[in-house]
């Protein structure tokens, strides 16, 4: 029977990497301005990211947690910020978290709703960190046994 199998012997020499392949500016080049049309997109995209973040940045900022009611909210706003300013009223999001949470389940039964995230943790963990010892035993392909 004859082997036809190779091994290398020797190692062929190390040669630096291409000039226009290094590190991030490489990477840029060969994903996002690799031709005109990618280039007009990621001008574009970067431009609506922009104006996007310039929108909502302020709105997020100039907002009012201490409201008890949108008009009080309204106000604090204005009294803050100046009148005509716009801004986020999380009060809202303060008085009602335990709704967003819950739902309109009954606040003496929340016990049950926690077991349950706590057990699709529980149940997850295996899944998520495959270190996890599984029985005792780590889970082999039937082909491999």
């Amino acid at each position: 029977m004859t082997d036809i199998s190779f091994v290398r012997t020797t190692m062929d020499p190390t040669r630096p990497p291409p000039r226009m392949g290094l590190g991030a500016v490489g990477w840029v080049r060969e994903n996002l301005f690799s031709n005109w049309f990618n280039s007009v997109l990621t001008v574009v995209s970067v431009v609506a990211i922009v104006l996007g973040i310039a929108e909502v940045l302020p709105w997020l900022v100039q907002s009012s947690w201490t409201a008890t009611s949108l008009n009080g909210c309204r106000d604090a706003i204005a009294e803050r910020w100046g009148d005509g300013t716009h801004g986020a009223c999380w009060a809202v999001i303060r008085e009602r978290y335990l709704q967003m949470f819950y739902g309109f389940y009954p606040s003496d039964s929340y016990w049950r709703v926690n077991l349950t995230f706590i057990l699709l943790l529980v149940a997850l963990a295996p899944v998520l960190f495959p270190t996890l010892p599984r029985n005792g035993r780590r889970a082999r392909h039937p082909a491999c046994a």
